[in-house]
């Protein structure tokens, strides 16, 4: 009866330092439009669409098992789209001096590709009121 160590097979792989450098150019437009509300608030709507294209279409290293005898390594390679779709849609919102507020998506397609990502990002302007910061605005303001 073999004992479990003896049956157990090495399946970390090892790999060798590749240097391979992709050149990319990612050609794009934008439209939005900006609402000016009479109680201050700002609103920004915006849509674009572009692409990126590579100059490659693999990328690739040699690798080997950890603990395989000797040097032997094999090459892996992994497909990489060569030019890629990319939308993006958002809304800015600027509540009032302090609170601006922003929705986005942005959206990347290829063949046997897909990237779908959201964000929301709420910031919130603290001043603070020192006087040393205070003379030093005074002094940069009257600079100008």
């Amino acid at each position: 009866m073999a004992s479990e160590a003896a049956c157990q097979l090495a399946m970390d792989l090892r790999v060798a330092a590749a240097h391979t450098n992709v050149l990319s150019a990612s050609p794009r437009v934008e439209a939005g439009t900006r609402l000016d509300f009479t109680n201050g608030m700002t609103l920004q709507m915006y849509g674009g669409v572009g692409v990126t294209l590579y100059n490659q279409s693999k990328i690739g290293a040699k690798v080997q098992l950890s603990d395989a005898p000797g040097p032997i390594y094999f090459n892996r390679t992994s497909d990489i789209p060569q030019d890629r779709f990319k939308s993006t849609a958002g809304v800015d919102l600027k509540a009032n001096d302090r609170v601006d507020e922003r929705l986005e998506y942005q959206g990347e397609f290829a063949t046997r590709f897909r990237s779908n990502a959201g964000s929301l990002k709420v910031s919130y302007k603290i001043y603070v009121c020192h006087p040393a910061l205070s003379a030093i605005s005074k002094r940069a303001v009257k600079s100008y």
